[in-house]
């Protein structure tokens, strides 16, 4: 009878243990929903990776030196979609017709890098 005694209390304590843990689960979950930035655990030492910046130059350009960047488009066309990949700006531009074209622009100046024209040759 004794026996029985201790292996009841060893399943109520490890089942205490494991409705604590799931109620800190929880708790967890609710506090990153809100704040993505919570930890339980504060460390001292620096976990983030050092992110390589830009020149001072370039952030400290002012309005009067922001160059504009004019893309001409042919009636009918508009810009699809935008990406960039490593410092270039990636647009694809289409029409009625479905003929495609990327532009690979530096955002540096402006100017296109490279043009690619998809569809049926004229």
């Amino acid at each position: 009878m004794e026996r029985n005694k201790t292996l009841v209390s060893i399943v109520i304590g490890l089942g205490i243990i494991l409705i604590g843990g799931l109620a800190i689960l929880g708790y967890g979950l609710f506090q990153r929903a809100n704040n993505p930035e919570f930890k339980f655990f504060k460390s001292s030492a620096k976990t983030t990776p050092e992110v390589n910046k830009l020149p001072e130059k370039n952030s400290n350009l002012s309005t009067a030196e922001s160059k504009k960047i004019h893309i001409p488009l042919n009636k009918g066309e508009w810009i699809q979609e935008m990406k960039t990949s490593k410092n270039k700006i990636i647009i694809r531009i289409t029409n009625e017709a479905k003929n495609d074209r990327l532009l690979i622009i530096d955002p540096t100046n402006g100017s296109v890098i490279f043009s690619i024209y998809f569809g049926q040759p004229d």
